[in-house]
């Protein structure tokens, strides 16, 4: 296996016919197309599309691969995506399909179509298909579904406490063992974000920027604020350190901290690195990904106050668009590319560079398209998801 300490590592192709999987025609067949070796999984999990319930982003306990990364295996889907991968009780959730999270094998492929990242939360995955979901984690039996229809700004489900909530349009609160709507949340602008759940409050931001505080027991409005930038990304509220960290400004990169009680400004930075990605949050930092110029960022942030840590510039990538944080690393990826789109792995401390992978462009017919989705850090693995495919990523041996 070549190596991939610095520059490309442009994974291999199994010897099968791939062009089949190049877009979603009759022919397409989801399954593994590329096989190294099986993953030894020890009860990590990244159950959620940012890690947790509060949008973090953060695996405290997954390390992920500290030098370069080879290939373990990767699984092949028909369409492009805009999903992440969840993993939990050594089974990987992309979408509809289930598969073995240590072989990359499917196990599960459910009849109804589900576009966003999956929520896994003892036993139970709660997915959008549009309507909310709740299947068996094992079987991907249905247990119950909450009609929601095509709302507009669909977004991935929130668990934490016995509800599950869902954005689209409004924000709904259902009971997640009953699938029973507990409240309804209708502000006048449309809700478009995952919301974060923390304490007694569910935060949630609207397609022109406002972000909302919701009481989690009644669905009343604890506070809310409005920013100057009333479009732009879509991108999620963080609660952490007994703050709501939420981008005021995707162009400018203005990072904002708010009180959780009551809404006020705990601090405010700009950081003139445009974004368009959720943030990551440690105990003591912030992390950002975006671009400058011509060049993929990623920005380390003091999380009490806001004052600048380190800066990463990685000039081989002209924007970044994902980024999570596992015990040794900071792993972000590239939003575009030609005919690849990598995912970095910095030094968590220091910003230093210590490996880069490329993943492959996927071919639909009329275009073709390279980026990544989404990093899941996982006891010492990488799952890395591209549109449409997912790596599983080992340290070099």
């Amino acid at each position: 296996m070549p190596s991939s300490s610095r520059r490309r590592f442009l994974s291999t192709t199994a010897a099968m016919g791939l062009a089949s999987f190049a877009g979603c025609s009759q022919s397409c067949s989801p399954r593994r197309t590329q096989y190294t070796t099986d993953l030894s999984l020890k009860g990590g999990q990244w159950p959620s599309r940012y890690y947790d319930a509060t949008n973090a982003n953060y695996n405290s306990g997954g390390s992920g691969p500290v030098g370069g990364v080879q290939v373990a295996w990767r699984y092949t889907t028909c369409g492009p995506s805009n999903a992440s991968t969840t993993v939990q009780d050594g089974l990987a959730y992309f979408e509809r399909h289930t598969l073995d999270a240590q072989t990359g094998e499917s196990t599960t492929t459910w009849e109804t179509d589900a576009e966003l990242t999956p929520t896994v939360v003892d036993g139970t995955v709660y997915a959008r298909t549009p309507n909310l979901e709740a299947r068996d984690a094992t079987t991907g039996e249905v247990r119950w579904t909450y009609e929601i229809g095509n709302a507009p700004s669909p977004t991935a489900p929130a668990v934490s406490n016995g509800t599950a909530y869902a954005a689209g349009g409004s924000l709904y609160a259902v009971d997640s063992e009953t699938g029973e709507r507990r409240w309804a949340f209708q502000p006048p602008t449309t809700l478009a974000t995952m919301p974060a759940v923390s304490e007694q409050t569910v935060y949630v931001a609207s397609e022109s920027r406002m972000l909302y505080a919701v009481d989690t027991e009644t669905g009343d409005t604890r506070w809310e604020t409005g920013h100057e930038q009333t479009g732009g990304p879509r991108i999620e509220a963080t609660v952490a350190n007994g703050l709501v960290y939420f981008v005021a400004n995707s162009d400018t990169g203005t990072v904002r901290a708010y009180e959780p009680t009551d809404g006020s400004i705990a601090w405010e930075q700009t950081t003139g690195v445009s974004t368009g990605a959720c943030l990551a949050v440690t105990e003591s930092t912030i992390f950002l990904a975006g671009r400058r110029s011509d060049n993929g960022i990623v920005l380390a942030l003091d999380a009490a106050n806001g004052d600048p840590k380190w800066l990463s510039e990685l000039t081989e990538s002209n924007a970044l668009a994902t980024v999570s944080v596992g015990r040794e690393n900071v792993y972000t990826g590239s939003s575009v590319g030609g005919d690849e789109a990598s995912v970095y792995a910095l030094g968590r401390e220091s910003g230093e560079l210590r490996w880069e992978f490329a993943t492959r462009s996927r071919d639909f017919g009329d275009y073709s398209e390279a980026k990544i989705t989404g990093v899941a850090i996982v006891d010492e693995y990488v799952f890395v998801t591209t549109s449409g495919e997912v790596y599983a990523l080992v340290e070099q041996s």
